[in-house]
C-alpha cells in the first residue's frame, strides 16, 4: 500500500468553544430578564476596553489639532510655513 500524502492539519480555525455548552448568566433589567453567556460577556469587556482606547486616541488628536491651530494662528510660525509652502 502507498503512503497517504495528506499532511496533518496545522491550524484549527474553528473556535474551540463550539462543541461545548456555555454557562448562562442571568441579568435582571427591571421587568425584563436577559440571559447572556459568559462568551458574550467576555467579548463585551474587550469591546469596552477597545472603545476606551479609541476615545483616548481621538481626544489626543483633537487636542493636538487645537494646539497646532493656536500655534499657527497666534505666532509667526503660521506665516513662515505658509510663505515657504506657497506655490
Amino acid at each position: 500500500m502507498a503512503k497517504s500524502k495528506r499532511a496533518p492539519k496545522k491550524h484549527h480555525f474553528a473556535p474551540s468553544h463550539l462543541g461545548q455548552s456555555l454557562p448562562a448568566v442571568k441579568a435582571d433589567l427591571g421587568s425584563k430578564s436577559v440571559v447572556k453567556s459568559d462568551y458574550v460577556v467576555e467579548n463585551a469587556s474587550y469591546i469596552k476596553h477597545d472603545v476606551g482606547k479609541v476615545l483616548i486616541l481621538a481626544g489626543l488628536f483633537v487636542a493636538a489639532e487645537i494646539v497646532l491651530w493656536w500655534v499657527f494662528t497666534h505666532t509667526g510660525l503660521g506665516s513662515a510655513v505658509y510663505n515657504s509652502v506657497k506655490l
